[in-house]
């Protein structure tokens, strides 16, 4: 009953996730050239396959299996990688976006520019406790490296080290701190990776600590 750009702005808000951010629907809309389907919105409400927010009009699919559907429809027409680049697109570079940018753009086939966003993403997701989804997108960015041609002394490489230094348990990461450590935060500094000397920083500023050295932790965190 509904024209086909409607669909395809489904096929759209099923790429951005389960939850659907108003802003950032009419966001990938109007990159995609589409209009909002005020019809068929009204009728995915009236049937309760989705759910709306009173607020700020975002909205939510209910049923699991339709956003997978909907997914299994994107893959059959081709449209994964056109639908995933466009949304990688228009998600502002903000913390809690990056883990959801990072999977973009690698369904996006932008593998490249997805190995930063992915060492991020790790480092987010192990911060907060998600040691699962840590793992899997250390997993999903190491498979992307394998078939990658990257410089042993880059960025991309210094990433790989500091992704293994989060997911190792205390005491391997300990005995990577001692062992590599400071090898680790000159790399950083010499590509001038302000996040990974961050990240490089507390790390040897916790091993300290661990080790008693208040003073040297003191330093870590303060300089």
């Amino acid at each position: 009953q509904h024209h086909e750009d409607a669909a395809l702005t489904i096929e759209i808000a099923a790429t951005l996730g389960n939850n659907v951010q108003r802003g950032e629907w009419v966001a990938a809309l109007n990159s995609a050239g589409l209009s909002t389907p005020t019809d068929l919105m009204s009728d995915l409400l009236r049937l309760r396959l989705i759910v709306a927010e009173q607020r700020g009009k975002d909205w939510s699919f209910v049923h699991s299996l339709l956003r997978a559907a909907v997914l299994d429809r994107i893959q059959q027409q081709g449209r994964t990688q056109r639908w995933s680049s466009l949304c990688a697109d228009i998600l502002p570079d903000k913390a809690h976006n990056v883990a959801r940018k990072a999977r973009l753009l690698a369904a996006a086939n932008r593998t490249e520019e997805a190995l930063r966003p992915l060492r991020d993403a790790v480092t987010e997701e192990y911060s907060v406790g998600e040691w699962g989804r840590a793992k899997a997108l250390s997993d999903l960015r190491e498979a992307i490296l394998a078939t990658t041609s990257v410089d042993p002394r880059g960025i991309h490489a210094l990433g790989s080290e500091i992704t293994r230094l989060y997911l190792a348990d205390r005491d391997g990461r300990h005995e990577i701190l001692a062992a590599r450590g400071e090898d680790l935060f000159r790399w950083a500094e010499s590509l001038n990776d302000w996040d990974a000397m961050s990240l490089l920083r507390l790390s040897l500023g916790d091993f300290s600590l661990a080790k008693g050295n208040s003073e040297e932790a003191q330093a870590m965190f303060t300089s």
